[in-house]
């Protein structure tokens, strides 16, 4: 869905460009994101997106099982993770854990 891409695409924006002027509220980049962008796409579209979310991990997992992949982390210590568009190159590791933790809980 295009014209939702693009306001989802906006809305990372604003998000970002609001951190990063330090506007009250956008301390938590993460948090502030995931509610403006679940309320602007909908209950319905967050649940479908989340599932194909959860979906896609586990064949890259099954994938990488049965090749036979390293487990290891690339270099620098921590997992890939794909770049949120118009948000901080930076993040903390309390994030992605924060992810994998509710992720871990969809699963189950």
């Amino acid at each position: 869905d295009a014209p939702m891409h693009a306001t989802a695409r906006a809305v990372i924006k604003n998000c970002a460009k609001r951190h990063r002027a330090k506007v009250p509220g956008y301390e938590s980049l993460m948090s502030v994101m995931q509610s403006q962008l679940r309320q602007t796409v909908g209950e319905v579209y967050w649940k479908k997106s989340e599932a194909l979310l959860v979906h896609i991990l586990k064949q890259q997992k099954q994938r990488n099982a049965s090749s036979g992949a390293s487990q290891q982390p690339p270099l620098g210590g921590r997992p890939a993770q794909p770049p949120i568009h118009g948000a901080a190159p930076h993040t903390t590791m309390q994030q992605p854990l924060r992810r994998s933790a509710r992720l871990r809980a969809i699963r189950e």
